[in-house]
């Protein structure tokens, strides 16, 4: 098969699965048991639509030798990642469970590897900003929509909740998520990719990438989260302050121009809605940080209790009444808060170093290739670029978001663990000349 037609079946299933994990719903294949909130499930996620094609065309890219998988560190570390998760199904508290999750996370992994091929070559780094700028056209329509009718569902069923409404008569949008925080870090995610776009192109794009940036800021405004507020204001001086610079001195004012304008926006559309963004800082419900405290609680005293093991991968939330003194647990059955609790509690600390580890490794090649003069191509130092600061929003919204195992968030960080992959290049040793006998 010609490469180009490989081509535009790499576009077609990676559009699909952009799009298909801004999508909250599952068919959930048993409607006897309980939302499960802790992560996969005995269910068919919308992703795995995009799964079923992504397997088509690597089985076709294997019959035309077009499918390599590098043996390289970081190959290696995600890999063994997944084989701590495997091993935890031998002593999990919940099998069946554990086994959801192992698949979902198997599938994910199988979507790094064809995504590190995809983006081995420009057209296929492309996609990446092509397919970020129409998720943030679908979560402005949403958003505003909402933000018109003062309307927005999150519940199980489609109702309203009061989780969005807050003092003032405001509306907390969720976009198509249901969830005013998971937008928000979605949303930090991909405008860190519209960021550094607006950053790295000229013209008329460059207005087009600054633009949409500003009206997604405002998007993650009106969800009114703390911590996506914060922390878009962190990833944009980060990136700014990192973002790589052009090669030739003619457009250094440009970008300083360029780095001046999107930094007003910014300050202009938090302007126009100070009062409210200071009155949610101000009324922080008190009610959140007891949840979160509680929660932390039970998973400290599962670490404490299996150490090395944990209570098994996605067994969270099928064990916590086990671990719990406050009964929390018979009315608000969710995991813990943190990332790096939750993974310590289900899977053990062997489990929790080989995480901190991976991302340890990944974080490492990508700020030496942001960093490294000698990397010729500038876009991948754009990619770099996106995958530090994108795996940042995720750690640092790890520390006290929820969202860690939702679809749209595993989804978006095992992109950027493939963003920042296919711009490693392994070091080439020097091999030694063979000796040559000497004429006589």
């Amino acid at each position: 098969m010609h490469k180009f037609k490989i081509y535009y079946l790499d576009a077609i299933a990676f559009v699909l699965y952009f799009t298909l994990l801004m999508t909250k719903a599952r068919l959930r294949l048993d409607n006897t048991s309980e939302f499960h909130f802790g992560g996969a499930e005995y269910a068919i996620a919308p992703f795995d639509i995009a799964f079923v094609l992504i397997i088509i065309i690597i089985i076709i890219k294997i019959y035309f030798s077009e499918f390599k998988i590098a043996k390289d560190k970081l190959n290696l570390i995600a890999g063994l990642y997944i084989l701590i998760n495997i091993a935890s199904i031998l002593t999990s508290s919940d099998r069946e469970f554990t086994f959801y999750e192992l698949v979902r996370q198997v599938k994910f992994f199988i979507i790094y590897l064809w995504l590190r091929s995809v983006f081995s070559n420009s057209k296929g780094k492309k996609l990446l900003y092509v397919s970020s700028c129409f998720a943030i056209l679908v979560q402005l329509f949403f958003v505003y929509l909402q933000y018109l009718t003062g309307t927005t569902t999150s519940g199980i069923n489609n109702e309203e909740v009061e989780l969005n409404k807050i003092a003032g008569g405001l509306v907390r949008t969720v976009g198509t998520f249901g969830h005013p925080g998971l937008l928000g870090q979605y949303l930090n995610i991909i405008l860190t990719i519209i960021l550094v776009k607006t950053l790295m192109t000229d013209g008329l794009q460059k207005k087009i990438y600054a633009t949409m940036y500003l009206m997604g800021t405002l998007a993650v405004i009106l969800t009114y989260s703390r911590t996506a507020l914060a922390i878009q204001m962190a990833t944009l001086i980060l990136i700014l302050y990192l973002a790589p610079s052009r090669e030739t001195s003619k457009n250094i004012s440009k970008k300083l121009i360029t780095y001046i304008s999107v930094f007003f926006g910014f300050i202009t559309v938090i302007a126009m809605n100070y009062e409210s963004i200071i009155g949610r800082f101000e009324n922080a419900s008190v009610d959140s940080g007891e949840v979160r405290i509680l929660l932390s609680k039970i998973a400290l005293n599962m670490i404490a209790e299996n150490p090395i093991t944990g209570v098994g991968l996605n067994a969270f939330t099928q064990t916590m009444d086990r671990y719990d003194s406050s009964m929390m647990s018979s009315y608000w059955r969710h995991p813990v808060h943190n990332i790096y609790l939750l993974v310590a509690a289900e899977i053990g600390l062997i489990g929790v170093l080989i995480f901190l580890a991976k991302l340890y490794i990944f974080f490492k090649v990508g700020i030496k290739t942001l960093r490294d003069r000698k990397t010729p191509d500038l876009i991948d130092k754009e990619f770099s670029l996106i995958g530090v600061v994108g795996l940042s929003v995720i750690c640092l919204s790890g520390f006290l978001g929820w969202s860690w195992r939702l679809d749209a968030i595993q989804g978006l960080y095992w992109t950027l663990l493939a963003v920042i992959a296919c711009t490693y290049k392994r070091p080439r040793f020097l091999r030694a000349k063979p000796i040559r006998a000497s004429k006589p």
